[in-house]
């Protein structure tokens, strides 16, 4: 499925194809939506854990994070701290591809730019393409699962036109990570789960006090239970679903989510071995600190 075009069945072996196309570096002016490039806002199944979600049609919203791949934009991840900035996940998998000359961070750029160059435009479209993926989604028998920040951190919830479309489409569940403390997202209708971000302890504490699941990218494997904010909660694998409502279960506690890191662009890794971002289990830890002993007592040796 290719990301600039989601709503259609189209064949992996043309974005095979494309890939081995000489790569082009794109500008500004090429990111600009137009009627030669116009991607859905809405990709479904891009994500290999949103397929064959037990009874869901799961559509999510890519843009470019932060200030866009030419970091001239507004910054839409607000709260972003710097190894987050650096470890974006939003350059991971099929993205870690050089920023501008790739056509999904091209897509993600467009989908930006109309959304902060002309929001009436932008809100017009993303109703078009909810009603068709709700039609879609009743054909299949499946409800429908909208997250609008796949690789941002926008207020939805403070633009009156994302509010009439909530109460347009009463049936979608819609959920969302964010980093954006969880007292200034009262108003978002749906489901939230908090981000740890490695500097945000007190309002992890202060989410799960109000009854949200806290999300946690780590090295290796995951622990059973971790503690995040001073609380102690039960971990569960983030990574088979993509479904953030269902994870807490008939659990009578909020849960930390687990999200394996992986493997981010060469470029911006600024030839890092592993990303500085995220949690390590204790033996990871352990084996990690015994590796730099190892490698301090090898530069002292020449």
């Amino acid at each position: 499925m290719c990301e600039e075009s989601p709503l259609c069945e189209e064949s992996p072996a043309l974005c095979e194809e494309s890939s081995m196309v000489e790569p082009r570096m794109y500008t500004e002016e090429d990111c600009k939506y137009s009627a030669t490039n116009h991607p859905d806002l809405l990709s479904v199944e891009a994500d290999p854990r949103t397929k064959n979600e037990l009874g869901w049609l799961v559509g999510i919203s890519y843009m470019s994070p932060y200030k866009g791949i030419f970091g001239t934009g507004p910054n839409l991840c607000t709260f972003a701290t710097d190894p987050c900035i650096k470890d974006c996940i939003g350059y991971t998998g099929r993205a870690r591809a050089n920023e501008t000359s790739s056509p999904i961070h091209r897509a993600r750029e467009t989908r930006r730019r109309l959304f902060l160059d002309d929001r009436d435009a932008y809100f017009k479209k993303l109703r078009l393409e909810v009603s068709a993926l709700a039609r879609k989604a009743d054909r299949r028998g499946l409800r429908l699962a909208v997250r609008l920040n796949g690789t941002t951190d926008v207020l939805w919830e403070t633009y009156p036109a994302f509010l009439a479309l909530q109460s347009e489409f009463p049936s979608v569940m819609w959920y969302d990570y964010t980093k954006v403390p969880i007292r200034h997202r009262s108003g978002f209708s749906g489901h939230l789960t908090f981000s740890w971000s490695g500097e945000n302890e007190e309002e992890c504490r202060l989410a799960i006090l109000a009854g949200h699941n806290i999300a946690v990218p780590y090295h290796g494997q995951f622990p059973l239970v971790d503690t995040v904010g001073g609380i102690t909660l039960k971990v569960v694998n983030g990574d088979e679903s993509d479904l953030r409502f269902l994870d807490r279960g008939t659990h009578p506690q909020p849960v930390i989510v687990g999200l394996r890191i992986v493997e981010i662009s060469t470029k911006r890794r600024n030839k890092d071995d592993t990303p500085s971002f995220g949690r390590r289990t204790s033996s990871e830890a352990l084996l990690t600190d015994r590796l730099k002993s190892l490698l301090a007592k090898t530069n002292a040796n020449g």
